[in-house]
């Protein structure tokens, strides 16, 4: 009976014993990735030859440790400007990963779509001459400059970036523009796209206006501030019937069509 009840005793502690065992096991956490993941190999040859046969303004060595890779850690710490024109892109999945970047171009490459979200301290964005269809810069609130030219858009929404001074949309498929939000800028082109009413009387800095080869009956110029308007080309439209300032006389470097005119009270 007493060997029966030792070996009762030994099984419960050995079993105690293994059961805190296991409860004091501890999984092994997965390494996290180190190298940022950039499919095109077109674009990560742009990156790293930035600092070396890629200079210019703003413009560094994001490669630092010259590994032949972009680590994580040198996307994130990289602050300045890249600039990938010409370089045959087609996917531009690795930018995330820059999030303190200012400045972005990566002008006459072939994509279709990107995703700049992340990029939140972008103040100069350039994406012209692709085959975007869509872009979104909602989450780009201190971009001050955007140039999306010669793209397929067919809508573009900048009622985020209230600290635009320059935008140019031109050659895209628009059909509205909304620019009441961007009371900072200086200069909209917005030239060859499919336009049918403008309205920038909001836009009280303006400097410069390209809307023309389109196909507006509507255009508000009226900001109270038409003296300042140095350039304004709005011809081959829809003969619109074009609002200025009262008491304000149109000079005649301002461009528009015979048939159009200039009115205090369009309807």
């Amino acid at each position: 009976m007493k060997t029966s009840l030792k070996a009762v005793i030994l099984l419960f502690i050995t079993l105690f014993s293994c059961s805190k065992e296991d409860e004091t096991k501890v999984t092994p956490t997965p390494e996290l990735p180190t190298i940022v993941t950039i499919p095109d190999a077109n674009f990560k040859a742009s990156l790293l030859a930035h600092g070396n046969s890629i200079t210019g303004n703003g413009i560094s060595k994001i490669d630092t440790n010259d590994d032949g890779e972009i680590q994580i850690s040198e996307a994130q710490v990289y602050a300045g400007t890249i600039n990938c024109f010409d370089k045959n892109i087609s996917d531009l999945t690795g930018i995330e990963a820059f999030i303190n970047i200012t400045g972005l171009g990566v002008v006459n490459n072939q994509l279709a779509s990107l995703n700049i979200s992340q990029n939140t301290a972008l103040e100069v964005f350039n994406c012209g001459g692709n085959q975007l269809t869509s872009l979104d810069v909602s989450q780009n609130t201190v971009l001050k400059f955007l140039y999306c030219y010669e793209n397929q858009l067919t809508s573009l929404d900048v009622s985020q970036n209230i600290a635009l001074t320059q935008l140019n949309c031109q050659s895209n498929q628009l059909t509205n523009l909304d620019v009441s939000q961007n009371v900072a800028l200086t200069l909209l082109a917005c030239l060859s796209n499919q336009l049918t009413s403008l309205d920038v009387s909001q836009n009280v800095a303006l400097i410069q206006l390209h809307c023309y080869d389109n196909q507006l009956i509507s255009l508000n110029l009226a900001n109270g501030n038409n003296d300042e308007l140095i350039v304004m080309k709005a011809s081959n439209n829809n003969s619109p019937c074009i609002k200025i300032d009262s008491g304000f006389t149109p000079p005649s470097s301002w461009e528009k069509d015979a048939t159009a005119s200039y009115s205090t009270s369009c309807l």
